[in-house]
């Protein structure tokens, strides 16, 4: 039965059932024309045991897993950013609304304010004379400085 998938190991005959006809204590030949990097990944080392090829699976596995949970909290990590540049954009929004509402409320007081003065001092007239009054008043003062 193991002679099947394993015939270097269990004694048995391939039958074209494993390409790479893996025999401990043997380096792995490959038939046909392959490129080195393929042939240098599935070729081991002449008198490898089998506890290095485990060892060597061992690194493999690690090495996905950790491409793995790499790629996962990549993601996580992305959904964050992204989740905070919308925050920070709402917020931009936000802010801009209320310096928007803040700068109404600020023009609304000042034309309160001039046309609580307005109502004070009557006609544009009167504020004439009065602009002509604090002038005479200014050089009054002006003439009292030692």
């Amino acid at each position: 039965m193991l002679g099947k998938w394993l015939p270097g190991l269990f004694g048995g005959k391939g039958d074209g059932v494993v390409s790479t006809d893996l025999r401990v204590g043997d380096a792995t030949q490959i038939e046909g024309n392959l490129p080195s990097s393929i042939r240098d990944r599935y070729t081991l080392p002449a008198y490898t045991t089998a506890q290095q090829v485990l060892d060597e699976a061992e690194v493999a596995g690690n090495l996905k897993a950790q491409k793995w949970l790499h790629t996962k909290f990549s993601r996580h990590k992305l959904k964050q950013l992204q989740s905070l540049a919308e925050m920070y954009k709402n917020q931009l929004a936000y802010s801009q609304e209320a310096m928007k509402v803040e700068e109404d409320l600020q023009r609304t007081r000042a034309l309160h304010g001039e046309a609580v003065i307005r109502h004070a001092f009557g006609s544009i007239e009167q504020q004439r004379q009065l602009g002509g009054y604090e002038k005479a008043f200014d050089e009054v003062g002006d003439s009292f400085r030692f």
